[in-house]
């Protein structure tokens, strides 16, 4: 099945109203963005990159690590590169002073998840009262290759249509909006 079968593109649908930054953020800046709504629900990137007919690189992920506290979630947004994301190297290089030993010890649990959020929908665009409250950082990885490339993201929520949308977005203007809403919370690194 190709793309175009299995996608359809939903030119009016809104994210969350606590999301409104992102398109008020791709208008302003010239950004192109797509909400598309999928055949089928995902909860993998590989799912995704299957319909999509995409390599799974331009499937990214947002992964939301905890150090044991709630509000200080550290997000990482990643192409799926088919290997686990080293904290221990990410982390530090993102929060000075935090050990690479301790970075390490960052995990994951689906009872840490940011609002708005579900195991399978995570987005690296969080709802605004996110970055106030839960997240302390939000890390994207630096992978040029993909820079100019659309990929596809989850948009968060956790009903059953959340599974079945994405955005459509080039991947270094995830960075751009996100660093431009958030300031140095966000970070780049590689």
């Amino acid at each position: 099945m190709s793309y175009e079968t299995l996608t359809e593109v939903v030119r009016e649908q809104r994210l969350h109203p606590g999301q409104d930054y992102v398109f008020d953020l791709a208008d302003a800046l010239g950004i192109e963005t797509k909400i598309v709504k999928h055949d089928k629900a995902t909860k993998t990137c590989y799912e995704k990159a299957e319909i999509l007919g995409w390599s799974p690189d331009r499937v990214v992920k947002a992964v939301y690590f905890h150090d044991g506290s709630y509000g200080g979630l550290v997000g990482i947004i990643t192409p799926e590169l088919g290997r686990k994301i080293d904290t221990g190297k990410l982390i530090p290089q993102a929060l000075p002073g935090v050990s690479k030993q301790k970075a390490a010890s960052y995990t994951v649990d689906r009872h840490y998840l940011p609002e708005g959020m579900a195991c399978g929908t995570c987005s690296p665009f969080p709802l605004e009262s996110n970055m106030i409250d839960e997240i302390s950082k939000i890390i994207i990885y630096d992978h040029p290759e993909i820079d100019d490339q659309f990929v596809d993201i989850s948009v968060g929520g956790s009903d059953e249509e959340s599974f079945k949308t994405s955005m459509h977005i080039r991947y270094k203007d995830i960075y751009t909006i996100l660093s431009s809403k958030f300031g140095d919370k966000v970070v780049k690194v590689s």
